[in-house]
């Protein structure tokens, strides 16, 4: 990626645990293509955390993404980013922005 040319932008994405994952990206990347590269960031800060010295409580495998977007959806000064087809520079994410994941509250079937 064109970082050094400004064509990317590096983006800061707290996990639900507090613990950050940078993630650099395409200026011109869409919502999707930012939930996959975070998908890539945090399995791979996840599985370097299961190769430390101290053991975790339960081992942890893998992500089911699928389940984490089903449940949470990522967020950008309090807006959810639910249009995956939508450019970041569109919505206002810049260089430096911080992203976090937002639960999202679905109604029960039957209601």
């Amino acid at each position: 990626i064109k970082d050094e040319r400004g064509a990317a932008m590096k983006l800061h994405v707290v996990r639900l645990d507090g613990k950050t994952a940078s993630v650099v990206i395409e200026d011109t990347a869409t919502v999707l293509q930012l939930q996959q590269s975070v998908a890539r960031a945090i399995s791979h800060l996840v599985h370097t955390e299961s190769q430390t010295a101290t053991p975790l409580p339960h081992p942890v495998c893998s992500i089911s993404w699928r389940q984490v977007w089903r449940s949470y959806a990522l967020m950008y000064a309090g807006r959810r980013l639910t249009d995956k087809s939508q450019r970041l520079r569109d919505i206002g994410v810049t260089d430096g922005a911080e992203i976090t994941f937002g639960r999202i509250k679905r109604l029960k079937k039957g209601r």
